[in-house]
C-alpha cells in the first residue's frame, strides 16, 4: 500500500524513510495504557491503528472503504469471554490492537470515554489491561461499528480457525511474524491453527484442515477402500501429521 501514509507514535528518536510522520509522545507508559487512543492522536481523516506487534501480508485498502460508511471497524478479543461490570452478555471485548476508524464526533466522544473508565479503572482496581474499558465505552457509546473477522486481526497466542487469508496477523511468535504469518497462509481453506514448535521456522504452527486424522480415515475406507487407504497412509501421515 505504497500510497498510504504512515505515521509512528513513539517515545523514543526515530528517522526512518518508512514513516511519512513520527509523533513524539513521551508520556507512553510501556503498557496496555500506550495503545489507549486518543482523539488527537491521529493526523488522518481515516486511521488504521496498528500495535506493533502486528504483520500485514496483503492490501487491506478495503478497510477504508467500510470507514466510508461507519465510524469504527475492529474485531472480538478471542479468550476475552469475561463480563464487563454495566456491559451485559452477549457482548464480548474487542481486541484494540487492530483498530479502523475515522475522524468524526461520534469517535472523539467514544475515545475520550474510554480514556475516562480507563483511568477510573485503574485506580480504583488496578485494572492495566485496556479492552474492558474500551468495550465499555462502546456499549455506552452510539457508535456506528463494523465487526471484523479474524483475517484482519489473527491472533496468534491462542488456537484459531480462519477462511482465506490472514490479512493482519497479530501476536509475538517467538519464529517471529513474517514465519507465522507464511505457514497460516500456506492454505486458505477452512482451517484450524495452534502453536507447535517454539523454535523451528518449519512448524512454528500446526494447520489442521477440514476434519480429524479419523474422519479421513473412516471417508477414504469408505470411498477407496481398505488397500488404497492403506497404500496412501505415508503420504498422508506426511502431510497431515508431521
Amino acid at each position: 500500500m505504497p500510497d498510504i501514509e504512515i505515521a509512528l507514535i513513539t517515545d523514543e528518536a526515530v528517522s526512518s524513510e518508512l514513516f511519512d510522520i513520527v509523533q513524539s509522545d513521551d508520556d507512553l507508559a510501556g503498557d496496555f495504557s500506550s495503545s489507549n487512543l486518543t482523539p488527537e492522536m491521529s493526523p488522518f481523516d481515516q486511521t488504521l491503528f496498528l500495535d506493533t506487534d502486528t504483520y500485514l501480508t496483503a492490501d487491506v485498502s478495503e478497510l477504508f472503504d467500510v470507514l466510508n460508511k461507519h465510524d469504527l471497524a475492529v474485531a472480538p478479543s478471542p479468550l476475552s469471554q469475561d463480563l464487563v461490570e454495566g456491559v451485559p452478555a452477549p457482548w464480548t471485548q474487542f481486541n484494540t490492537g487492530v483498530i479502523a476508524y475515522r475522524a468524526n464526533e461520534a469517535v472523539h466522544k467514544l475515545f475520550t470515554r474510554w480514556n475516562e473508565i480507563y483511568q477510573k479503572w485503574r485506580v480504583e482496581r488496578n485494572e492495566v489491561q485496556n479492552q474492558p474499558a474500551f468495550l465499555k465505552a462502546v456499549y455506552e457509546s452510539n457508535i456506528d461499528l463494523f465487526t471484523l473477522d479474524p483475517n484482519y486481526n489473527t491472533r496468534l497466542f491462542c488456537p484459531g480457525s480462519l477462511h482465506g487469508e490472514a490479512k493482519i496477523v497479530h501476536g509475538r511468535p517467538a519464529v517471529g511474524l513474517k514465519t507465522a504469518a507464511r505457514q497460516i497462509n500456506e492454505s486458505s481453506r477452512f482451517r484450524a491453527f495452534f502453536r507447535n514448535s517454539f523454535l523451528s521456522h518449519r512448524s512454528a504452527f500446526k494447520i489442521v484442515e477440514v476434519a480429524s486424522p479419523r474422519y479421513h480415515l473412516e471417508k477414504s475406507v469408505m470411498k477407496r477402500g481398505l488397500k488404497k487407504t492403506i497404500l496412501d497412509a505415508p503420504r498422508y501421515v506426511k502431510q497431515r501429521l508431521l
